[in-house]
């Protein structure tokens, strides 16, 4: 991030710079309710089937930086099975595979890979990528007891250490960072004190760094929906008016039928100039009085509108073509309902300090409700009202600029009439009764000539009612017009500002999964800095995430929910009992207020379950919801139409039958038909991101067999691994699984298996 832009007029903070602020479950924060936010717009996750293997691996590197390990895994594993094995993909491969395991988490599965994995690299270049590999490799073996056959144990505890630790610091920085990052369990005491003060480095480096603490809240953005600019109105001129401008013309024309023969009879030259003053003046004064007395009737109109609410949407009385027939739907009222709680929030930011909140209140009323039904008729509701938020601090902030400029108060606002409109109609009137006397002292026979007279009288009268509708539309139109295009054209480059800012400034996934690693990394310090625990004294450790209180959360298309406020509970196995230590975090800051911390028996576990609830919004007009079953596939049982899915998990732990511990974790997603997110997928990626997947295993283990099923699980993943580690060396596995530099990746690309979009 190169810095947060000033723009004149619109920012996309409050004043005084960005806020970060939590709320109650349902509360505004920032205008924005505590509910989620899905860019699905946002495909940095989504691969397409036919996805080239530099593709799949560019991806994967993606997730694996984002903490999703088994999507990462999958990917990179399947590049390598379409012959793409540079040093850096075998590397990440790697990485993949053990990242953030332990020995007791691998499967045979993940053995197989793994000396799959140790063949390909073979003779690979010793590049950094290729040495990291190397390093990986070696941590693995000496983790699972995998020691030179003349070397005895007592020799290789005094070795082991010494060594691990010199070939870790033997790579670059960055990959041995990610070395002890993703490897963190199976380093040996010697070498995690040996580096504690470079990882203690790296966290403090890192943790909060590229602008953290302003760039997360933008993460929370709903994405904004583009403006609509108001029609204007077409009200069509009744046959009233029709009749009485033909009717009226008729008697002027009669009226010039009787009165042009007396007023010819004597002086032909004084009653042509009577004829053209009569037509010439009652012309103009006609146009130019009609567009007069129009703009005046706009400029009462436009004060009653101000005063009582009229917004462009209703203002004649018609519904606005959005709207809908009949009453309002409860799929409608409920967009409104979040629309109005998005208007409050930011109309309740405007106010600075030492200002009368109260006046503010009162004389924005009817602003505010006339930008709520305008919002309301023109996007709701199939549209996500919170990608009106942008929109919505924009009118607030104008509103408030009016306000401190006494715009909104000080009396009538009137619309001003053109001068030359003035001229107009006035030349009109003097032409006009210049034309009457000129055409009396003219008449031959004054009875016909006033005869005459009053039929122009009337049917003038008659014509300029008639003309006033026609001319009164016209001129309505195009300043309805006007007006519209201009406001869309400032809410457009508003929104093009506002995109702009979040292309330039909005963090990626991975970088939040990044953040919250190094958050996971800092409070385990903390927690085992507290707690007086040496490496050895612990059995195994892990995390599991929910949302705090209050939380905004937010997600990519094939991510996992991301919250501004977390729940991070630590729980650290150890020879005598499980330790559990849980913080709420503020992400944005990366600060929290305090440790709870708690200790139980591994005998108090009495049961561990995981409840799946599912429930879709079926019929977003009428907004009727109902539970449904997830089946394994992705597919949905009991759904009538695609509709928006909210899927949540809680872990429920039991303890001495009395007292039981609820986790809740949840993915949410809108399944259109097209949508490209697989729900089994997204099941399994909340599990992970979340830590149920890991913490249910564990704890289920635990509560059956106690504290002996880490030692026995150790025991029988060494005796795999070295079974495994035989049966590849078989000559068919290498024969088959060791050529994939033949295929069709060749080349500097395919030898470093790089993707140069996702470098970019």
């Amino acid at each position: 991030m190169n810095g947060t832009p000033h723009r004149q007029g619109f920012s996309p903070w409050p004043e005084g710079g960005p806020v970060h602020q939590s709320a109650a479950p349902g509360a505004s924060v920032g205008g924005q309710q505590a509910v989620g936010v899905n860019h699905g717009t946002v495909t940095q996750y989504v691969v397409h089937p036919d996805a080239t293997p530099q593709e799949r691996f560019g991806k994967g590197r993606l997730l694996l930086d984002a903490g999703l390990r088994a999507r990462a895994e999958e990917l990179i594993g399947e590049a390598v099975a379409q012959r793409l094995s540079g040093t850096e993909v075998l590397y990440r491969w790697a990485l993949a595979i053990v990242s953030r395991r332990a020995v007791e988490d691998l499967t045979t599965d993940d053995m197989e890979k793994l000396h799959t994995l140790e063949h390909l690299l073979g003779e690979r270049p010793a590049d950094s990528y290729g040495r990291a590999a190397r390093v990986v490799l070696l941590l693995l073996n000496e983790a699972f007891g995998q020691a030179p056959a003349d070397v005895g144990p007592d020799e290789l505890a005094a070795r082991r250490g010494d060594a691990a630790a010199t070939a870790i610091d033997s790579l670059p920085e960055a990959r041995r960072v990610e070395v002890l990052d993703h490897l963190r369990h199976f380093l040996s005491e010697i070498v995690r004190e040996r580096l504690d003060a470079a990882e203690a480095d790296d966290i403090r480096a890192h943790r909060t760094d590229t602008r953290r603490a302003e760039r997360v809240p933008l993460f929370f953005e709903p994405d904004p929906l583009p403006p609509l600019q108001v029609p204007a109105v077409v009200i069509p001129v009744t046959f009233r008016f029709k009749a009485m401008l033909g009717f009226g013309v008729l008697l002027v024309l009669s009226g010039l039928v009787t009165g042009a023969p007396t007023m010819f009879r004597d002086s032909a030259g004084s009653a042509l100039a009577a004829l053209l003053l009569l037509v010439g003046g009652g012309a103009a004064a006609t146009w130019f009085g009609v567009d007069r007395a129009w703009r005046r009737g706009r400029a009462r109109q436009e004060d009653v509108w101000r005063a009582n609410g009229g917004p462009a949407t209703r203002r004649y009385g018609q519904a606005y073509p959005g709207s809908g027939p009949g009453g309002p739907s409860p799929a409608q009222l409920a967009f409104a309902g979040t629309v109005d709680r998005i208007i409050d929030g930011h109309f309740a930011r405007q106010v600075r300090s030492g200002e009368d909140v109260d006046a503010w209140w009162a004389v924005t009323a009817v602003p505010r409700a006339d930008l709520l039904e305008e919002l309301s008729d023109m996007y709701g509701p199939d549209n996500d009202p919170y990608g009106l938020d942008w929109l919505i601090r924009k009118h607030a902030q104008d509103t408030a600029g009016r306000w401190r400029a006494g715009l909104l108060t000080g009396g009538r606002q009137r619309r001003d009439v053109p001068l030359a409109v003035h001229a107009g109609f006035f030349g009109g009137l003097l032409a006009l009764a210049g034309g009457v006397l000129t055409g009396g002292s003219a008449a031959a026979d004054p009875v016909a000539f006033l005869q005459a007279l009053a039929a122009w009288a009337l049917g003038g009268y008659l014509s300029v009612k008639g003309a006033a509708a026609f001319r009164g539309e016209q001129l309505r139109r195009a300043v309805d017009r006007e007006e519209f295009r201009t406001r869309w054209e400032g809410e457009q480059r508003t929104f093009d500002e506002w995109r702009a800012f979040l292309d330039a400034h909005q963090p990626h996934d991975w970088e939040m999964g990044r953040w919250l690693n190094y958050d996971m990394r800092h409070l385990r310090r903390e927690a085992l800095h507290h707690y007086e625990l040496r490496p050895h004294q612990i059995v195994y450790d892990f995390f599991v995430l929910e949302a705090g209180e209050g939380a905004r959360r937010a997600k990519v298309s094939n991510g996992p929910v991301r919250y501004s406020v977390y729940r991070i509970r630590l729980y650290v196995m150890t020879e005598r009992g499980i330790r559990l230590a849980t913080w709420t975090v503020d992400f944005a800051e990366g600060t929290h207020h305090g440790r709870s911390d708690t200790s139980q028996r591994y005998e108090s576990i009495s049961s561990v379950k995981v409840d799946r609830k599912s429930v879709q919004l079926t019929d977003r007009r009428s907004g009727f919801r109902q539970a449904v079953t997830v089946l394994p596939d992705g597919s949905i049982r009991g759904n009538a139409e695609s509709g928006e899915l909210t899927l949540s998990e809680e872990l429920v732990i039991e303890r001495d039958s009395s007292h039981e511990t609820r986790l809740r974790v949840e993915n949410f997603t809108t399944t259109e038909q097209s949508s490209a997110e697989d729900l089994s997928h997204l099941l399994s990626l909340s599990q992970e991101a979340s830590g149920i997947s890991t913490a249910s295993r564990i704890l289920v283990a635990v509560a059956a067999e106690g504290r002996e099923w880490f030692d026995e699980q150790r025991r029988r993943n060494s005796r795999r691994f070295a079974e495994t580690k035989e049966r590849s060396a078989s000559a068919a596995r290498v024969q088959r699984l060791s050529t994939p530099l033949s295929g069709p990746a060749t080349g500097s690309q395919a030898l470093e298996g790089r993707d140069t979009a996702a470098d970019s």
